[in-house]
């Protein structure tokens, strides 16, 4: 087992479908327009819909005090996903220590931090969704520093569950030492929605179930890990904060925001000019559909609007995200899952799973880029088919894509199995520079005028970018092997035909 400047307004990327906690930012009083386009003082924001969901969040209790804390941490036993179940598993935090809990480039770690977010002068539209009139944002509690005493904490405790999360965060460092870094992590705040209602009782509704990287006007930089509703654990009996990949994910949101700053930027601005939204970022980046559902579990699809480019750099961020996951799990050359799983599902988010949890290869098909760039108007029951207007299931695709073009690469060239993380952290780098550059010469100068037309088409935009994977793995002689070419057409075959003339005219299809 390995040991383990330019700020957006408000930037927000969530691990699964729903979450209330990316709808605004939790940490800051906001300011700004809203629904009704109008602007408002800081602590208050006019008409807005809320959604309400009673569940019950599970509590850790707090067993460790600064007296008794370690000053370094070191061995320690945990309960984590590994590849097939939760299990005990012993892990080193090398020179960590527990008093506080800290490690260098992270900031300040706190647990327990209380916001509430009080919607005022509501009325029902309908079961379960109110329209609220005003609204203001209060700290009611900064939070508390994380103490660890403990060296085999027992499961459903602060101190375990803290160091099951933070374990993701430290085996990150380690592999991407010079590229990840935070201001503070917060873990299982607790971050409520009231819903006032006159001559009725406050409804209150916490965020749960998620994690999330943010980077507010400040340029703060954070992931939050959200706490387990008592309603998840009893129909899905697997925590996510137990699962390293997880926090992996979140961390490589940090690392594109880094080192893909351009495309950040560009995710940001392509949203609010060609949807017209300024301001906040919703869950997922995709304000155009959102999930009606928990796990995936008998979801429902609700869309109000078109695929945009934004949403297109938003897939590739969640690619690269779960890439980033992968290498901190070892490359699939240990016992950690590579991947998370969560409801059902199991193997769409496992990078190193070639197929998804209804039996089909993960490829980008016609079909499959047809359902994300349509405008759905209806709804439809998901169950274990993937839902590919989601960017995290666009995403797994390329990262799966990614990750066996470069399974190939260690093959050909005999890498040996302690040169595979250094490697793959470098050769994802470069993509995301190789992403950059594309992106700041799209369209291409010497493009026929036709696709230079086109050149506000995210369709364009995605097949542009995603040729850049191809071209980094791409023998120095331009001429791709069998196997290279085999990959690209089984996981890409929808844009073979477009690909024909340049990084494919190698290929004999």
């Amino acid at each position: 087992m390995r040991s383990f400047q330019l700020q957006l307004k408000f930037f927000c990327v969530c691990l699964f479908l729903y979450t209330g906690a990316c709808k605004k930012d939790p940490f800051k009083e906001f300011l700004g327009k809203n629904e009704d386009e109008k602007e408002y003082p800081e602590g208050h924001v006019g008409p807005r819909t809320v959604n309400y969901r009673n569940l019950t969040v599970v509590e850790y209790p707090v067993t460790c005090t600064k007296e008794n804390a370690l000053s370094d941490i070191g061995e320690v036993t945990l309960t984590v996903r590994m590849r097939t179940k939760e299990e005990p598993t012993r892990f080193v935090f090398s020179k960590v220590p527990g008093n506080p809990l800290s490690l260098a480039g992270l900031g300040k770690f706190f647990h327990s931090r209380h916001i509430v977010h009080a919607y005022k002068d509501c009325n029902r539209l309908g079961p379960g969704q109110f329209n609220c009139n005003s609204s203001d944002v209060k700290t009611v509690d900064e939070g508390k520093p994380i103490y660890i005493c403990d060296r085999n904490p027992k499961p459903n405790t602060m101190e375990h569950e803290v160091l099951a999360a933070f374990l993701g965060l430290y085996q990150l460092k380690v592999d991407f030492p010079a590229d990840f870094d935070l201001n503070e992590v917060i873990f299982f705040p607790r971050i409520e929605d009231t819903i006032e209602i006159p001559g009725s009782a406050p409804l209150v509704t916490p965020s749960i179930d998620n994690a999330f990287w943010s980077r507010d006007s400040r340029g703060i930089q954070r992931i939050t890990f959200l706490p387990t509703s008592k309603e998840t654990e009893r129909n899905y009996p697997i925590r996510l904060p137990r699962q390293p990949p997880l926090a992996a994910h979140e961390g490589g949101h940090r690392i594109f925001s880094k080192l893909g700053e351009p495309l950040l930027l560009a995710q940001n601005a392509l949203r609010e000019t060609l949807e017209g939204e300024a301001g906040e970022f919703d869950d997922t980046d995709q304000s155009w559909t959102t999930f009606n559902a928990s796990a995936q579990q008998n979801a429902t699809e609700v869309s109000r609007g078109a695929v945009t480019m934004s949403a297109v750099i938003s897939s590739i961020n969640e690619g690269i995200a779960d890439i980033v996951a992968a290498i901190v799990a070892g490359l699939n050359l240990y016992l950690l899952s590579a991947g998370f799983e969560y409801g059902n599902m199991k193997l769409a988010r496992d990078p190193y799973s070639k197929i998804t949890d209804d039996g089909k290869i993960k490829a980008l098909t016609a079909s499959v880029i047809k359902h994300f760039f349509r405008a759905v108007d209806k709804s439809r029951n998901l169950g274990l088919t993937p839902n590919h207007k989601d960017v995290h299931t666009l995403g797994a695709i390329f990262a799966f894509t990614f990750l066996d073009l470069f399974r190939e690469k260690m093959e050909r060239e005999n890498l040996s199995k302690e040169a595979a993380i250094p490697t793959a952290r470098e050769k994802l780098k470069t993509f995301i520079a190789r992403l950059n550059k594309a992106y700041a010469n799209f369209p291409p100068r010497d493009a026929p005028e036709a696709d230079r037309a086109r050149s506000t088409d995210p369709k364009m935009l995605l097949s542009y970018l995603l040729r850049e994977m191809i071209s980094l793995y791409m023998p120095a002689n331009g001429t791709l092997t069998n196997e290279q070419c085999n990959i690209t057409f089984t996981h890409f075959p929808a844009l073979i035909d477009e690909w024909r003339a340049n990084v494919l005219r190698s290929c004999n299809f």
